[in-house]
């Protein structure tokens, strides 16, 4: 009898999932939109954070069609899935492109949850079907991927 134990577990709603982890973003986001001024205060980094924000603001006033497609931009960047996007990039991006922290924070928060919600959907696609197809689906991609890089590499140098 106490061989026989089995373990039963619970499979967790994609939409809870997805709002969980867009959660987490969107609470990071606020932490760093709320504390940004305070970051501008910081002996080395201070005067550095003040310099690129001003040639930001300077940008979006020279160039005026760039303003409306800050908020899409920042959404994208956060909602793109890879390492160095995100809730604290793209929170710091809104700001040193000369966005309002509101602003800054809608934006990465309606990433995280578009981002979120659309690797939810499309891992129930995947791996709803049959997880061995969706295994050798991911394998393939990340396979491809590598011979890409590699080959690149080698053209570069």
């Amino acid at each position: 009898p106490i061989l026989n134990w089995h373990v039963q577990t619970v499979s967790i709603d994609p939409l809870i999932m997805t709002l969980s982890i867009a959660f987490i973003d969107i609470v990071v986001s606020l932490f760093i939109v709320w504390n940004y001024d305070l970051a501008k205060k910081i002996p080395l980094i201070g005067k550095f954070i003040i310099k690129i924000e001003s040639l930001g603001k300077k940008t979006v006033k020279e160039y005026r069609w760039i303003k409306p497609l800050r908020f899409i931009g920042v959404m994208l960047f956060v909602m793109i899935p890879f390492q160095g996007t995100g809730g604290v990039v793209g929170s710091i991006v809104g700001r040193l492109i000369g966005m309002n922290p509101l602003e800054t924070w809608l934006a990465v928060s309606a990433g995280a949850v578009a981002g979120c919600a659309i690797l939810a959907y499309f891992y129930k696609i995947i791996f709803g079907i049959n997880i061995v197809l969706g295994l050798i689906l991911v394998i393939a991609v990340f396979s491809a991927f590598a011979i890409y890089s590699i080959k690149r590499r080698k053209t570069i140098s």
